[in-house]
């Protein structure tokens, strides 16, 4: 339970709800019975190894960028809509998967621990900084490889993630939670008239919107 309202007591305020309507403020709202009930769901997921195909839905809107966006989805900035009940289980799972990280330096190297809590991206960027600096001084070439990751969360395939985490010796049962959290999952498009497409499958990728992607 104190878990549970903790993520409820750090939850935003004003942020849009997904399918279930349901907003952080009125969870933020429920009393010790209606907390009780969703520990009681939660704890049923865990137990389970998997959630209800219901917190698999989501809505996708897109913003506009300031030019005109021709009909082109690539002048949008699509975001997710999750189920706010599924946000707070998640951001449990994410919390206690920060601490043992962010505790067990062994698990990964410093130069992919950014989203790990105490830790940053500083020391790799202070690295090129300092390898730019020699090379102007030395008066060398320097080669820099860029890696385009705008679509880097549509792009993980889930199959290679189980792979990835059982090779850092996540425990099997954590590792399916997470797998499930983005697999059979649906999604519905909010059309400018607020009408919303039929729903359809995700075929690969996590959701950009989801708190422990970027961890992930």
């Amino acid at each position: 339970m104190d878990d549970l309202n903790l993520v409820i007591h750090d939850a935003a305020k004003y942020k849009a709800p997904g399918p279930s309507k349901i907003t952080y403020e009125d969870i933020k709202h429920l009393g010790h019975q209606g907390r009780s009930h969703l520990l009681h769901i939660y704890n049923y997921c865990f137990s389970n190894n998997c959630i209800s195909s219901a917190l698999k839905l989501a809505y996708i809107f897109s913003i506009p960028k300031p030019q005109d966006w021709n009909s082109q989805l690539c002048n949008t900035r699509p975001i997710t809509l999750l189920v706010t009940s599924r946000k707070l289980y998640v951001s449990i799972l994410s919390k206690r998967l920060n601490f043992i990280l962010a505790n067990n330096n062994h698990i990964t190297t410093y130069n992919n621990r950014a989203e790990i809590l105490g830790q940053s991206c500083l020391e790799p960027l202070f690295e090129i900084q300092h390898s730019i600096e020699i090379a102007n001084k030395l008066n060398v070439s320097f080669w820099l490889a860029l890696q385009d990751l705008s679509k880097a969360y549509d792009r993980i395939n889930i199959s290679l993630l189980r792979l990835a985490l059982l090779s850092i010796k996540m425990p099997p049962q954590i590792t399916f939670i997470l797998c499930d959290l983005f697999t059979n999952c649906t999604n519905q498009v909010i059309l400018s008239d607020n009408n919303l497409t039929s729903p359809f499958s995700i075929m690969q990728g996590i959701h950009q919107g989801e708190i422990i992607s970027p961890l992930l």
